[in-house]
């Protein structure tokens, strides 16, 4: 990140409760195993909730191991399968590889319907009780995804006033509607500022009675692969998180305010975005 505007640090109590993520209970090992010098094979992450573009067909998995040392195929045991997935039957690794993927096929997933699947690493790959390798812990991955229609609801100029030191803009950024709801998505915003800082993602917000834009409450990924999120609390930090509408002839310019995050808990102020958005469904 070339340069970043923050402004000021604010005590943070609970981020968490906030947040509203699924928290799960912590793992207790079992009596230490260390002599066995077995090698465990465990997904890098436990779970996954996500909605898919309409057009996504795999879905992949990252899944790792403790002793990279020559060629292994471990095999899946899938639970509460679907017919719409296809799974391998079994996790490649090449010799020297720390890291794969199990690759799960999902074109035959419908539109607005959500799916769950859970796979599994047998036992004989994986030692729940090994006390010096916490990843064991992980020997289940367990996800749930929707495929969303989302249609073209026109573009927009972007403008960024946290991460350059300046104000900074990018014109013609896609703006989306998910079909059916009063739910919106700026596509790809700050990695068409800067792919070098920024990985994709979008800004999802909600369009209330035509007069006001809403986003969620809680941590929101707005700046992807940064290490930081916006914190997005209303309710307790409304003098820092807050949106203002304007007009500019046919276009509406929306000024974001708000908290910053990041992986460690801590709290700054010092968000701003602003788009200026034509023909969509604001009336100021």
């Amino acid at each position: 990140m070339k340069y970043i505007k923050i402004l000021s640090f604010v005590a943070l109590a609970a981020i968490a409760a906030a947040c509203n993520k699924q928290e799960y209970p912590a793992f207790e090992f079992g009596p230490a195993d260390v002599s066995d010098g077995k090698t465990v094979v465990y997904f890098v992450t436990n779970s996954a909730n996500e909605e898919l573009e309409p057009t996504d067909e795999t879905y992949t998995i990252a899944v790792a191991r403790t002793n990279a040392s020559g060629a292994l195929s471990v095999p899946v045991k899938v639970f509460n399968p679907s017919e719409v997935f296809t799974v391998p039957a079994s996790i490649e690794f090449a010799d020297g590889e720390e890291e794969t993927t199990l690759v799960v096929d999902i074109t035959k997933m419908e539109l607005e319907t959500p799916y769950e699947l859970t796979v599994s690493i047998p036992n004989d790959y994986f030692y729940s009780y090994k006390a010096d390798s916490p990843e064991s812990a992980k020997n289940t991955f367990h996800m749930e995804v929707l495929k969303q229609k989302w249609n073209d609801a026109g573009s927009c100029t972007f403008y960024d006033g946290t991460w350059f030191g300046k104000l900074v803009s990018v014109d013609n950024i896609k703006i989306q509607n998910h079909e059916g709801t009063d739910d919106y998505r700026i596509v790809n915003p700050y990695n068409s500022l800067s792919a070098e800082d920024f990985g994709t993602g979008n800004i999802v917000f909600s369009v209330k009675d035509n007069k006001s834009v809403v986003f969620k409450e809680g941590i929101l990924d707005f700046w992807p692969g940064s290490g930081y999120y916006c914190y997005w609390d209303v309710t307790n930090y409304s003098k820092y998180c807050n949106v203002k509408l304007s007009k500019q002839g046919d276009a509406v310019t929306v000024e974001v305010n708000s908290l910053i995050t990041n992986d460690a808990g801590s709290l700054f102020t010092g968000g701003y975005f602003a788009f200026i958005w034509a023909g969509g469904p604001l009336e100021v």
